[in-house]
Order: C-alpha cells, then sequence, then structure tokens
C-alpha cells in the first residue's frame, strides 16, 4: 500500500488537495484516481487537484487537475493557495516565482492576504451576440473565459445558460454585474462542469473587460459566489494582479 500526504485549501471558496510529488512519482500511481480523490463523497473533496514539482526556471512547478481529472492550464485561487503554502514552509513572505502551464507567475504573502500575479491576459474577441441578447466576451487569463455582464446576477436560469456557452465555446463562463463599489460574478467551471464558489482567473477576466467598458478603477473589488472578495490591479500592458485570502482547511494522509 502507498500513501501521500496533502493539505486542504481554499481561495476564496474554491477549493483544493495540494500535494507535494517532488519526486514526480504521482501521476503514474494517481492519475486515474484524481477525480476519486476530489470526490465531495468518495474522497477527499475538492474543485481541483494541485501537484508541486521541481521546476528549472521557478521556484516550483504547479500542476492543476480539474475534478474531472482533466487537466488546466492555470488557476487563480490555487495560485494563491500555493503560494500561501509555500510560504507556510518558509515561514517568511518572500516573492515566490511558480511555473504554471500558461506560464510563470509570481506572488507573496501579505499579512492575512496573497498577492499573485495572472498570466498576461489577452482578449480573443469582442462583442459576441448571444442568444440571451447579451454581448460576451472571451478573454484569456491563463483559462479561456467568457465574460458576460448582465442586470440580474441571480436570474435562476443563469447556469442552464452557462452550461450551454461552456459547451459552444469550450470556455469557463462568467456572469458578472456591477453593484455599487464593486462587481459581483457567478463562475460556470470547466472541468468542475458546475458552478463554484469562486474563480480566480474568471475574476481577471471579468476585472479586464470591466476596465475596458467601464473605465473601472484600477484597483477592481469582485465578489464570488462565497460572497469573499479578492482585489484585481490591472497594469500595463494588460498585466493582473489578484490579492485574496487562502486558507489551509485540514491536512492528511490518503492511502491508496
Amino acid at each position: 500500500m502507498h500513501s501521500t500526504k496533502f493539505t486542504k485549501y481554499h481561495g476564496a471558496g474554491n477549493d483544493f488537495i495540494i500535494i507535494e510529488d517532488y519526486s514526480c512519482h504521482f501521476l503514474p500511481l494517481l492519475q486515474k484516481k484524481i477525480s476519486t480523490l476530489c470526490h465531495r463523497n468518495l474522497g477527499i473533496g475538492a474543485d481541483g487537484l494541485i501537484l508541486l514539482q521541481p521546476s528549472s526556471i521557478a521556484d516550483v512547478k504547479m500542476l492543476i487537475f480539474n475534478s474531472d481529472g482533466s487537466e488546466a492550464d492555470f488557476c487563480g485561487n490555487g495560485l494563491r493557495c500555493v503560494i500561501h503554502y509555500l510560504n507556510q514552509l518558509n515561514s517568511k513572505s518572500s516573492l515566490l516565482k511558480v511555473e504554471t502551464l500558461a506560464g510563470v507567475c509570481a506572488g507573496k504573502t501579505s499579512n492575512t492576504l496573497i498577492k499573485a500575479s495572472l498570466p498576461k491576459a489577452k482578449i480573443l474577441k469582442k462583442e459576441i451576440a448571444l442568444k440571451t441578447n447579451h454581448i460576451g466576451y472571451l478573454v484569456d487569463t491563463g483559462v479561456i473565459h467568457l465574460v458576460i455582464f448582465i442586470p440580474n446576477i441571480e436570474d435562476a436560469n443563469l447556469m442552464k445558460q452557462a452550461k450551454d456557452y461552456r459547451l459552444k465555446y469550450n470556455a469557463n463562463v462568467n456572469f458578472a454585474k456591477i453593484e455599487k463599489s464593486l462587481i459581483k460574478i457567478r463562475t460556470f467551471e470547466k472541468g468542475v462542469e458546475n458552478e463554484t464558489f469562486a474563480c480566480g482567473s474568471g475574476g481577471g477576466a471579468v476585472s479586464l473587460i470591466a476596465s475596458k467598458l467601464f473605465n473601472s478603477k484600477n484597483l477592481i473589488p469582485i465578489s464570488f459566489r462565497s460572497e469573499e472578495i479578492a482585489n484585481y490591479e490591472i497594469d500595463r500592458p494588460i498585466k493582473i494582479w489578484m490579492e485574496g485570502p487562502a486558507k489551509v482547511i485540514f491536512e492528511g494522509k490518503y492511502n491508496f
């Protein structure tokens, strides 16, 4: 029997299993069991699983897998959890570089919040006419997102619409609404195939479109479905930083 230690985290309500895999032996043994590990009833339960591996170009390499076992290029909330995890081990708040499939990102812990950079953002397609008479924008913030600003963020049909858009555009789907001093968003995630409590790269995509459409301020607060808030700062040229919480939920050992 084999066993591996893990740490369960959440970033703004988006939860992950973090496993150190510096010998790179995990995938051959357990890749087919990732969906079971992430299962809410049969496993540890999480939106995704993160493996930490050696990197020749950064402090660590981060591999992220969705709860269905598919691999993703990037995850913003997952990145913040990794930054917090590494700084906890080092007992200091140093700037760390993390290699992802979408590029090298940086981050550090500041008091109780974690600030991290997203990969260079790209607006792939503007003003997509959707069948609901809304307008969509395709954005790449390490993961492809469809961003849709709507008047009613609590519409009961949103997730049904999101599922259709997810399949048509092969992207995560983010509905957004500006309310007073912040932007509320709801995200339907590819790989999870359901609404999640938060999506860090989705918040980045929404903040970028908001800055273009509404001349939003440089610091843009995003409120996720979890009701936790992350702040997004847009530098030029199209560089996005996000700052928000990351918390340890529990630690354990998984036997297989």
